[in-house]
């Protein structure tokens, strides 16, 4: 039986072009790439949020960084503050009749009309989820392009 031997060449220079990338993907690099991405998909979900007299419901719509675990990067959310808004759920699934257990009964100030225990449904108007959707190739195809000039960064470092 021969013997064949392989020699390699430029792995040492192959090891620091890798490290190079490595660098340019740190977590503290990646973060604001998944942050503009789900800041773009949150000013969609704001645009479609229906107007209401106090403009909560659109004030409510955030994306953010969740809290760093381990060694890779922080997760990007786009979400609802319910402190803000807390009738987004209703808004966007809407409800069917219902019972109010709080109150006897329940006055509206704008049109001065009092109504009982029973409340009549609330229909659906989804805005989050269509808006979130429709923005998801686009932030997608942000986050790619940025990742890949960071790792052209690297490689050409």
């Amino acid at each position: 039986m021969s013997e064949t031997a392989i020699e390699i060449q430029g792995l040492p220079e192959l090891n620091v072009a890798l490290a190079e990338i490595a660098k340019g993907m740190r977590a503290d690099a990646v973060e604001p790439v998944l942050l503009r991405a789900a800041q773009m998909i949150a000013n969609a979900v704001r645009g479609a949020a229906p107007q209401g007299p106090t403009g909560n419901l659109r004030r409510s719509v955030v994306g953010k960084l969740l809290q760093r675990r381990g060694q890779g990067p922080a997760s990007a959310l786009v979400a609802i503050d319910y402190r803000v808004a807390p009738h987004a759920r209703v808004v966007e699934f809407g409800t069917g009749p219902r019972l109010v257990r709080e109150k006897m009964v329940m006055f509206d100030r704008r049109t001065g009309i009092f109504y009982g225990r029973q409340v009549g449904p609330v229909p659906a108007r989804p805005f989050f989820r269509p808006a979130a959707e429709s923005r998801m190739g686009a932030a997608r195809e942000q986050i790619m392009d940025e990742l890949t000039k960071l790792i052209e960064q690297g490689w050409n470092r």
